[in-house]
């Protein structure tokens, strides 16, 4: 519309003279228009690009969806296929073994944790305790002489 108005006011410019300032001023709110419109085509593609996007991930998601189901449903196909050619005699015998499986593993769990805080305990004590009392005494001896020897250097004894 504001295009039309310009053309039109261009031409009438030619017969008027006056109507130079209008044309002007429509030819400066053209440009920004313009240039508005190239921003806002600018930002469409980028929204348009991120639709795209994200339609691809819904259709993968769908098709996700469609494998995980086609996948539950031959686990159980196989689930109860397998179930018929089990007796109830072999079932209980799995599920025994399955179940000292479980147990077995249950038990090592416990006595590795038992075990890790035993190893801790003594390792504890043994830091506590690495110095015997001999070395101790030695080493007191020794610093009793060094203080003894400071003394009489300082002149006190």
């Amino acid at each position: 519309m504001l295009l039309k108005r310009l053309k039109a006011n261009e031409k009438a410019l030619k017969k008027q003279p006056e109507l130079a300032e209008e044309v002007a001023t429509l030819t400066k709110e053209a440009e920004k228009l313009l240039a508005e419109v190239q921003r806002l085509d600018a930002r469409l593609e980028t929204e348009e690009s991120r639709i795209a996007k994200h339609s691809e991930l819904e259709e993968e998601l769908k098709v996700c969806k469609r494998k995980i189901k086609e996948i539950k449903d031959r686990k159980q196909a196989l689930v109860d296929q397998a179930r018929l050619l089990i007796t109830p005699e072999e079932a209980k015998e799995l599920i025994m073994q399955r179940w000292l499986r479980t147990l077995q593993q249950t038990v090592n769990d416990y006595l590795q944790a038992h075990q890790r805080q035993l190893l801790q305990a003594v390792e504890n004590v043994w830091e506590k305790y690495i110095d015997t009392l001999q070395e101790i005494l030695k080493a007191r001896e020794t610093e009793t002489n060094a203080l003894n020897n400071f003394l009489i250097e300082l002149g006190y004894e």
